[in-house]
């Protein structure tokens, strides 16, 4: 499934596809969250949008 993610990145949105998210971590605060993909790119989020991706079953819980 394609989606449009809001990052904390300047440009604003990213557009992804779910099945390629590998896993996700805390990124220097708890108010980001990187999300890494198979490819080896990664991009930054909200702890917001992350949790509200992970309660949606779209990424993988958030490790600290």
């Amino acid at each position: 499934m394609n989606i449009q993610v809001l990052t904390d990145a300047p440009g604003g949105y990213v557009a992804m596809d779910t099945s390629e998210v590998i896993g996700t971590d805390r990124w220097r605060t708890d108010q980001a969250v990187r999300m890494r993909f198979r490819n080896g790119d990664f991009v930054i989020v909200s702890g917001e949008i992350a949790r509200s991706l992970g309660r949606l079953g779209i990424i993988p819980p958030v490790v600290n």
